[in-house]
């Protein structure tokens, strides 16, 4: 994967993808996927790959308060629902994945810069939450279900989904925060930007910016540029 292809480079390239937006009482987050991008050189070429690289929460308040946090995905954590569901508890936001042990399956969005695995409380209020006996016996033909029952989840904790998209969003309003969400896309850069409705306190933010440039490199690139806008 590195190095194929008579000693040419591999080509990168990051790219914005999964993207949920939620919002509570006084504030909308925003979770988003990067993914990097490869594809070989020489007779391999059309062989390319997509791996999830980092996701992102971003809080936004009603007067253009941001606060950003990125986390690694260790190649596997994504918000694609094959893999993983969105929970809420009461103002936490956490990962429910698809396969592995408990520990692995339920993450919480902490400090950073990793995914913390929820408390025994966390899972208990989870379990509660979404009406289930055990969150740690759920089989994988059960997944779509389940899946369902966390989306149904979110309303009883309080959250509401404006939207889930898969790396294009053409405009979602916050109606009660006064504030619209969406993405601007070029060959250069992938972007998501808030911007105030409110005539009184007009505000603009780009919340995430990738350079979706690609670039040559002979070793994968461990160490990943930050995704967040500056």
């Amino acid at each position: 994967m590195l190095t194929t292809g008579l000693g040419l480079p591999t080509r990168y390239r990051l790219v914005l993808r999964g993207i949920e937006v939620l919002e509570n009482r006084g504030e909308v987050v925003v979770l988003a996927d990067i993914y990097l991008a490869l594809r070989a050189p020489g007779i391999v070429a059309r062989c390319g790959s997509l791996n999830p690289v980092a996701v992102l929460k971003i809080v936004v308040k009603p007067d253009g308060t941001v606060q950003a946090s990125q986390y690694d995905s260790h190649g596997f954590i994504s918000l694609s629902k094959g893999r993983y569901a969105v929970a809420c508890v009461n103002d936490e936001v956490f990962l429910f994945g698809r396969l592995g042990d408990l520990r692995r399956r339920l993450l919480k969005f902490g400090p950073g810069p990793d995914l913390e695995p929820a408390t025994e409380s966390d899972r208990d209020a989870l379990t509660q939450l979404v009406g289930v006996k055990s969150l740690d016996r759920i089989r994988p033909l059960e997944w779509d279900e389940l899946s369902s029952r966390f989306d149904e989840s979110l309303k009883k904790s309080g959250w509401r989904r404006l939207d889930s998209a898969w790396g294009y969003l053409p405009g979602v309003e916050s109606t009660d925060n006064q504030f619209t969400l969406r993405t601007e896309r070029t060959d250069a850069v992938h972007m998501i930007v808030a911007e105030s409705t409110s005539a009184d306190r007009p505000w603009s933010r780009i919340l995430v910016k990738v350079d979706t440039r690609p670039w040559l490199s002979y070793k994968y690139p461990y160490s990943r540029p930050p995704a967040l806008a500056p």
